[in-house]
């Protein structure tokens, strides 16, 4: 009979941590989860999860926390960079999410935790293609700090597979919407929701014909869970909806239900990945997934958000 599987979660105060850790705590009950934070996020721990505040680029404070708890797994989901803001301090988006990962894989790797799952981005490591559809063999150059720190990850990452035998999983997110999301800087769909909600003012980059990939957190949480029960290992995959939707049909979307919603338009960024939609067929490959309509991951969205304002 097999023990309890005990895993570092880092960033499990973010968008992604909080659905993750919702669920597996229904689904799955042979873990139990050290949520490392740079933050006090004020969560109450329960049977299966505990909080730690610390810094994963500290290696004094792993090199005690690997001992002292004595990890089977990381999840690592944290950055604290997003593609608008990383080029404007390239030495702390560095600093803070590539030399921060690299001392974690070598915690790792001098505490015997053999196996790292990675969220990087589908559409800030493949930067603008005039391919529409992007496999996992598409070549990659970012456009921005924030990408090239994700694809230097991945590739740390993979080498560290091959000299060291670590296993890992990367996940190329799209982008993600839904519940337990907070970020007013990363994540158009909640924020627009929320600004009008709240009768503020959306803005938007660029003139909202760009078409990107989104997918609702849900899904990613069960191809996540799905991946990890396959136990498949040493790969990376492209975690999206298959399909490209235009900004202005979403705000479009948005104000049927919220009529409020009030939309500014100014130029687009340069580290703005122009259009993407991500190719899931290596995903499908592997396991069998749902994605849920965009409309209904809307609507759920929407509902969640009028709560959490009321």
């Amino acid at each position: 009979m097999m023990g309890i599987e005990k895993i570092l979660l880092i960033g499990g105060g973010g968008f992604i941590g909080r659905n993750l850790i919702n669920s597996f705590e229904l689904i799955k009950k042979d873990i139990e989860f050290v949520v490392l934070s740079r933050q006090n996020h004020h969560f109450s721990p329960t049977k299966t999860v505990r909080y730690v505040v610390g810094d994963y680029g500290n290696k004094d404070e792993m090199e005690v926390l690997f001992r002292t708890e004595k990890f089977n797994k990381v999840f690592h989901f944290a950055n604290t960079s997003v593609p608008s803001s990383s080029n404007f301090n390239i030495l702390d988006d560095v600093d803070n999410n590539l030399m921060s990962t690299l001392t974690l894989l070598e915690v790792m790797k001098k505490n015997g935790c053999n196996f790292i799952l990675y969220l990087s981005s589908g559409g800030a490591v493949y930067g603008n293609s005039n391919d529409r559809i992007l496999d996992e063999a598409h070549y990659c150059v970012p456009i921005s700090s924030y990408g090239i720190t994700k694809l230097a990850n991945e590739q740390y990452i993979a080498l560290h597979s091959r000299n060291y035998g670590l296993n890992y999983l990367i996940l190329r997110l799209s982008n993600p919407y839904g519940h337990f999301h907070v970020s007013e800087q990363q994540g158009i769909v909640n924020i627009a929701i929320r600004k009008a909600l709240r009768n503020d003012t959306v803005t938007v980059w660029g003139n909202g014909a760009q078409e990107k990939d989104y997918i609702y957190v849900q899904d990613v949480i069960s191809i996540i869970y799905k991946l990890l029960e396959k136990g498949i290992v040493n790969d990376t995959f492209n975690v999206g909806s298959g399909t490209a939707i235009a900004l202005n049909d979403i705000l479009r979307e948005i104000r049927q239900a919220l009529p409020s919603l009030d939309v500014k338009y100014e130029p687009s960024k340069p580290t703005d990945v122009s259009n993407f939609c991500l190719s899931i067929s290596k995903l499908k490959s592997v396991i069998d997934f749902d994605i849920t309509p965009f409309d209904d991951g809307l609507a759920k969205t929407i509902e969640w958000e009028k709560l959490k304002i009321l």
